[in-house]
């Protein structure tokens, strides 16, 4: 069962959320940040744009002195405001996948600037200051990581570094480059959908109307948006439009069937339930963190005291979620 909200017009809206911001600090964030931590959801995403690779030779799980040679690739994923993710991934060779004994990872170390030869924390979920798969661990088959700060040193992953993979009595050097973001056809996308986009958006021009948005989590690789649009009819009465809709972790884009409701009253004094129809979709994407673009379509056949037809609006963030800002 959804719960209905409604959005108070703009300038009392903003007073109420002044108080609930400074209430309580929210969750805690990563002090130490690598990248803008709207920038990426979990699972991490592949490669799409230029790829450093290397192989290295590993020390095995056998007691005895045994090495495996697996392969090193890195790649980063555009961010917000001109910033990007250095992830990276070591896989066997399909012949060793998953067989015994197992390649030990050794971990990585970057230089940048005045750091040298620093040891790399890597983690296997992003958005995290606790993930952090550490030297010493096997790799059964692959492994995908994101490159992350701590408190010891501040790498820019988005500046040019030198990575070293550290093997059996070797070192592997790997050099990548500072970001590009002409080099990466998703850099001019919208943001993936997150639970950070979460909020109230409106028009700046036009206050007392608005949408609230609520981005989720369902089952494995399935997430939700609620989408409740709050507006007004012909004749100026208020009228809102709610709807769930589902999309996949890495989508840029939601659509979201609406509905409307009539039969109900105030404070609960009606039945049951108000009796709900279909009014038409909505479609939902996000150019950055505080601003969201939707596309709308009413249903043919809708009767006439309701709103019709079709049309786009771009609208501001009014508000987020306490804790955990959209960067």
């Amino acid at each position: 069962m959804h719960h209905w909200s409604f959005l108070l017009p703009s300038a009392v809206l903003v007073g109420y959320a002044g108080v609930a911001l400074g209430d309580s600090p929210g969750p805690g964030q990563n002090p130490w940040q690598a990248y803008p931590p709207s920038c990426l959801a979990y699972p991490l995403p592949g490669p799409a744009g230029p790829t450093w690779s290397a192989r290295a030779s590993l020390e095995t799980s056998l007691t005895m002195e045994q090495d495996e040679t697996v392969n090193f690739i890195f790649w980063r994923t555009p961010c917000s405001g001109g910033k990007s993710a250095l992830l990276g991934k070591i896989f066997r060779d399909a012949a060793s996948a998953n067989k015994f004994p197992e390649p030990i990872f050794s971990g990585l170390e970057v230089s940048q600037g005045s750091v040298h030869d620093h040891d790399v924390r890597v983690a296997t979920e992003p958005n995290t200051v606790l993930s952090n798969f550490a030297p010493g661990q096997t790799v059964s088959n692959s492994l995908e990581f994101v490159f992350e700060n701590d408190a010891t040193a501040s790498i820019d992953y988005s500046q040019a570094i030198n990575l070293t993979i550290l093997g059996v009595e070797t070192v592997v050097p790997v050099a990548i480059p500072a970001y590009d973001a002409s080099q990466y056809p998703n850099a001019a996308l919208p943001l993936q959908l997150s639970g950070y986009l979460t909020g109230n958006f409106y028009d700046t021009a036009h206050g007392g109307e608005g949408a609230q948005v609520e981005v989720g989590t369902g089952s494995n690789n399935s997430r939700y948006i609620v989408f409740a649009w709050y507006t007004f009819d012909p004749k100026g009465v208020a009228f809102w439009l709610f709807g769930l809709g589902g999309f996949n972790a890495g989508d840029r884009s939601a659509d979201v069937t609406v509905a409307y409701a009539t039969g109900g009253g105030f404070a609960g004094n009606f039945g049951a339930s108000a009796t709900t129809a279909n009014w038409g979709s909505v479609t939902v994407q996000f150019p950055d963190c505080n601003t969201m673009h939707f596309t709308y379509q009413a249903n043919s056949g809708l009767p006439s005291a309701l709103p019709q037809g079709s049309g786009s609006r771009t609208w501001t963030r009014l508000t987020g979620i306490n804790g955990l800002g959209c960067q």
